[in-house]
């Protein structure tokens, strides 16, 4: 178990959050999930770039693809892991030295 919590720490530490990466994972701290089209819009960028941006995300495990039905459609939302999570309050109170 000791040696579980080394590698997690050493891991977390080796993190780098592709660049814009950082507004994406904002804009969905606060949302239950939040489609892919309609974040792509609010964050204005295009759709090489933030589908690059998002597929690094998820590599690292911080966002999450979610599917359900709405009526008789499926709708895929964004939504941040709970490790996602776990890294934005880090580095938020890194970055602002935020009371823990």
């Amino acid at each position: 178990m000791a040696a579980e919590s080394v590698s997690s720490s050493i891991q977390e530490q080796q993190l780098t959050i592709p660049r814009g990466g950082l507004r994406l994972l904002l804009a969905l701290v606060s949302s239950e999930g939040t489609e892919r089209e309609t974040l792509r819009r609010k964050l204005n960028l295009g759709d090489v770039e933030y589908r690059s941006l998002l597929n690094a995300l998820q590599r690292l495990y911080l966002v999450d693809i979610v599917s359900g039905l709405s009526g008789e459609a499926i709708r895929e939302t964004l939504r941040l892991t709970d490790y996602g999570e776990s890294i934005l309050t880090r580095t938020m109170e890194k970055t602002f030295e935020l009371p823990e």
